[in-house]
C-alpha cells in the first residue's frame, strides 16, 4: 500500500474578539506550489458541529512554503 501522505492542521488564535477564527480564509501553498483554501468554521452538516480546525491534506508534500490567514475583520 501506499503511503498516506502528509497532513497540515491549523488551529487559529485571536487576540480579541474571535479569539477561534471563525469565518477567516486560509491559504496554503505546499512544495509542489499547489495551493489550497480552507475556511474556520465549527458547522459542518446539518444539526452537527466540530472544532474551529482547518485541514489541509499535502499529498507527497512535506511542508508548506506559504500559509495565508486573512482573518473576519480585514487583517492578514
Amino acid at each position: 500500500a501506499s503511503p498516506a501522505g502528509h497532513w497540515l492542521t491549523v488551529r487559529l488564535e485571536g487576540r480579541k474578539a474571535n479569539r477561534d477564527g471563525i469565518g477567516a480564509w486560509i491559504r496554503v501553498k505546499g512544495t509542489s506550489g499547489r495551493e489550497q483554501w480552507n475556511r474556520v468554521t465549527t458547522t459542518v452538516g446539518y444539526g452537527s458541529s466540530s472544532e474551529p480546525v482547518a485541514h489541509f491534506g499535502l499529498g507527497k508534500d512535506t511542508m508548506a512554503t506559504e500559509v495565508e490567514i486573512r482573518w473576519p475583520g480585514g487583517g492578514r
